[in-house]
């Protein structure tokens, strides 16, 4: 302890620390961190769900965290449309509630996949990035099938963590801390290849028509707020590290080293990553 103290030095050990208290206290067990979140859209960051976009849908988004994505959702379906968005996180429900509070088709829900409020309501319902965090994704899509009107659309977005590629490799630190996470996501019933299960998954809980729609997020160094993007993986380890540490699937100290390696690493050396995702959209029989 005392060598990793002489080697972060006294501030970056305090700022750590500070923040992995932090991390503690975040109630966004889900999403990413709200940064990332709000830099999403529609058009950039969920192509097969802008294809399946129609005037007139009524659309339900669950875990639409800062509705950053949502309202373009909301744009796309006037005159006649109407968009909820919900999450299970309150604070992002308030914010995204505040920030388009303007957008008359638009409204926000704090609440729970598992059982909302509705009964065959919607032509459309979008569940994306949110079947990863769950142990009972099964389970979520036939609610899902609840919350949707006989021939309505469901679409997921999913990734497959297995097939996460970095250019160059970072650090060894790095590789034990990410090997750790999907232990970890392992050990809490979370799917590590859920993109590449989503098709059988649907038709499974009665789904039809099934498409799906390699949509990888690819970033390069070249591209405009690389550095956030690609940054996605240190706030993973502030906001679930301690959550792993707890678990005995690695040390703080390894936990502390791994942040400080990838911070550096991003900055000075990194050129790629393709996080693999899939697309999946199918139709409720009528």
């Amino acid at each position: 302890t005392i060598l990793f103290r002489q080697i972060l030095g006294k501030n970056m050990m305090i700022k750590l620390i500070n923040q992995k208290r932090s991390s503690q206290q975040n109630k966004h067990l889900f999403k990413d961190s709200n940064h990332i979140l709000s830099m999403r859209s529609l058009e950039k960051n969920h192509e097969r769900l802008s294809e399946l976009l129609q005037p007139g849908m009524s659309v339900l988004d669950i875990g639409c965290g800062p509705g950053s994505i949502t309202r373009g959702i909301a744009a796309r379906v006037v005159p006649d449309g109407k968009v909820i968005g919900v999450d299970i996180n309150h604070s992002l429900i308030e914010e995204a509630g505040h920030n388009y509070r303007h957008i008359s088709n638009l409204t926000f829900e704090t609440g729970n996949i598992y059982n909302l409020p509705f009964s065959q309501q919607f032509d459309l319902v979008i569940a994306a990035r949110i079947l990863h965090w769950l142990d009972r994704p099964c389970e979520a899509l036939e609610m899902i099938k609840r919350y949707l009107k006989p021939g309505g659309i469901v679409i997921a977005y999913e990734p497959n963590f297995e097939k996460l590629v970095w250019q160059p490799n970072p650090p060894d630190s790095v590789k034990v801390f990410y090997d750790a996470f999907l232990e970890w996501r392992i050990k809490m019933q979370m799917d590590n290849t859920i993109a590449d299960k989503l098709s059988k998954m649907f038709k499974n809980a009665g789904f039809i028509n099934v498409v799906q729609t390699p949509q990888h997020e690819i970033v390069n160094s070249t591209d405009l707020n690389f550095e956030t993007s690609i940054g996605i993986w240190e706030d993973i380890m502030i906001i679930h590290g301690s959550q792993i540490v707890k678990n005995g699937l690695i040390s703080e100290q390894q936990m502390m080293q791994a942040r400080v390696d990838y911070h550096k690493w991003v900055l000075n050396s990194a050129l790629h990553q393709t996080v693999y995702f899939n697309a999946v959209d199918a139709i409720t029989p009528e």
